[in-house]
């Protein structure tokens, strides 16, 4: 056999390397409709959200239930973002993708101007905002939505998400399918192992288990927790006799190319107090089959 032939042959049998998935594009759309979005609602006023919310949409803010729906969640929004003087401004810090251009998530910081604060200093927090696009709409819009922080004070949070996750780099399923509506109940029953995690063995051990490397808990420190270790930490001091559970709504959320978000409602009981509570966490398929959530943030709710 002749040698460039041979030496052909060889190449060929040799392992392909490992290309992860180039997201950029998506990622840049996603924060295109993200900035452009949040200018239409700091300039028009807080109807301007409704532009770009989907007709099954999870809702979000801190103080009210958990919305299910745009129709849902219309007048309370405006009702609550809507007064005269009010401003509302988003910054966009991550974005992530799924593999398939059709879903992925914002990440960012919120300024919240109230004309009646003494200080005049913006009321701050952070959001995330799940985008989902397909063949029936015109672009990107919100499938769900949260932010963490209405009131004035607290520590301001840091305006660089360092090392923040990264976006999927798998979409196979264990089963073979790759439906979105599938990807979603995966996930969402990745949601309901986990809670299950923190009846049987606490809330420090769900968290640190089912988060991924680079997980982030969006909370109130300047800098999210990041990771197993220090997220699981947050529940270090969380009494063995307490309870904190939750469970997904299985109408909401959405899905796409090994990412999904899933939303419900939760509540802890600490000393005999209970305290309600809702929730957005962003899950991504990692290269084992398994579901990890990266993002987790949530806000009280009556």
């Amino acid at each position: 056999m002749p040698l460039p032939l041979i030496s052909l042959l060889l190449s060929l049998s040799l392992p392909l390397p490992l290309v992860s998935p180039d997201t950029t594009i998506t990622k840049l759309s996603l924060l295109a409709a993200d900035r452009a979005l949040f200018v239409a609602v700091a300039t028009r006023g807080a109807s301007a959200l409704f532009d770009r919310v989907g007709p099954e949409a999870a809702i979000l803010f801190p103080g009210a239930p958990l919305y299910r729906s745009a129709a849902e969640a219309r007048a309370p929004w405006i009702a609550r973002y809507g007064k005269k003087g009010w401003l509302l401004e988003h910054d966009a810090l991550h974005a992530v993708a799924g593999l398939d251009d059709t879903f992925g998530c914002t990440v960012g910081i919120t300024r919240l101007y109230v004309p009646t604060d003494t200080d005049r200093r913006p009321r701050l927090g952070r959001y995330i905002a799940c985008w989902h696009r397909d063949a029936t709409r015109d672009g990107w819009h919100l499938a769900g939505y949260t932010r963490t922080n209405d009131d004035p004070g607290g520590l301001p949070p840091a305006d660089k998400l360092e090392h923040a996750p990264h976006s999927a780099t798998v979409r196979a399923l264990k089963s073979g399918a790759e439906s979105a509506a599938d990807v979603l109940a995966a996930a969402q029953r990745a949601d309901s192992a986990f809670a299950a995690r923190s009846i049987t063995g606490g809330p420090a051990d769900a968290f640190g288990t089912w988060s991924a490397s680079d997980a982030m808990m969006l909370g109130t420190l300047p800098k999210p927790r990041q990771g197993p270790a220090a997220i699981g930490g947050a529940f270090k001091g969380f009494p063995k006799d307490g309870v904190f559970q939750w469970s997904p709504v299985r109408t909401l959320g959405a899905a796409g190319g090994g990412l999904a978000f899933t939303s419900g409602e939760a509540f802890n009981v600490v000393g005999g107090k209970r305290s309600n509570t809702k929730y957005i966490t962003v899950w991504r398929l990692e290269p084992d089959g398994e579901w990890r959530f990266i993002f987790d943030s949530g806000s009280d709710r009556p």
